[in-house]
C-alpha cells in the first residue's frame, strides 16, 4: 500500500495518519508513504511524483516482500485524489514518466478517504427524507 498524504494540495506531509498505517502493517501489508509536488508546482508533477512511488515498489519488490500484483494506493483529502487518480489512470498513457511503462504503474486497490469528487452529482439520487426520516422520525411526522 502507498499512502498519499492529503494536504490542500500545498503540503504532502508523509508522516500522517500513522496509526492506519500502523494498522495495515500489522495485518501483513508493506507500507510505503509518498510525497508529491504541490503548489505552485503543476497537477502534472504530482501526478509523475505518484507514479515514480508504484514504480519504485515494483522495481524494489523482492527486497520488501511486495506482491506486485497487489499493489494498492491510499490517501485522504488532496491524497485521497491522487490515489484515485493512479487508479483511473493506472491502464493509460496519461501522466505517464517518459520512462516508465504503463506495466510500472498499474494498482490493483484504491482507498480514498474523502478524496476530490464531482460535488455536482455527490448524493443526486439520494431520497434524503428516507435518509433523515431514519434517523430523526419525527422531522418529517
Amino acid at each position: 500500500m502507498i499512502y498519499y498524504p492529503g494536504g490542500g494540495y500545498t503540503e504532502a506531509n508523509f508522516r500522517k495518519y500513522i496509526q492506519i498505517k500502523l494498522a495495515l502493517a500489522e495485518k501483513g501489508f508493506v507500507v510505503a508513504s509518498a510525497e508529491y509536488r504541490v503548489i505552485p508546482e503543476t497537477f502534472k508533477g504530482a501526478m509523475l511524483d505518484a507514479k515514480e512511488a508504484i514504480a519504485y515498489l515494483r522495481e524494489n519488490a523482492d527486497l520488501y516482500h511486495i506482491d506486485v500484483n497487489r499493489i494498492g494506493v491510499f490517501g485522504q483529502s488532496a491524497g485521497g485524489y491522487m490515489a484515485q487518480m493512479m487508479g483511473v489512470t493506472s491502464n493509460t498513457p496519461y501522466f505517464l514518466p517518459d520512462d516508465l511503462s504503463m506495466e510500472d504503474v498499474r494498482v490493483s486497490a484504491v482507498f480514498s478517504m474523502f478524496g476530490v469528487s464531482n460535488l455536482l452529482t455527490v448524493g443526486k439520487n439520494l431520497d434524503i427524507q428516507a435518509t433523515i426520516g431514519l434517523r430523526h422520525p419525527r422531522l418529517f411526522g
